[in-house]
């Protein structure tokens, strides 16, 4: 995945299963140089599916066990990675 991403590019990914859930946010060189921190984005997303987590900048991964919740979780992750892209 890391490969494919262009410049100015963040990832967020999320699944769940068996009561678990995990975030993956994976962010370009060139999205870290303009703000976007996936570790403080992953931070921000974990509690809503009751968990936490952490990382780089350029990659975070967490974990948490309210499944219905994961759609929440990944607006939040996308509208973080918004913010940071347009300071």
């Amino acid at each position: 995945m890391r490969s494919k991403l262009g410049d100015d590019s963040a990832v967020v990914l999320g699944g769940g299963g068996d009561g678990k859930v995990a975030l993956v946010v994976l962010a370009s060189k060139g999205a870290v140089g303009r703000g976007v921190s996936a570790a403080d984005v992953v931070r921000e997303a974990a509690p809503i599916v009751g968990g936490g987590g952490g990382g780089r900048d350029d990659m975070a991964q967490a974990g948490g066990r309210d499944l219905e919740k994961l759609d929440e979780a990944l607006a939040v992750a996308r509208a973080a990675i918004g913010r940071a892209l347009a300071s």
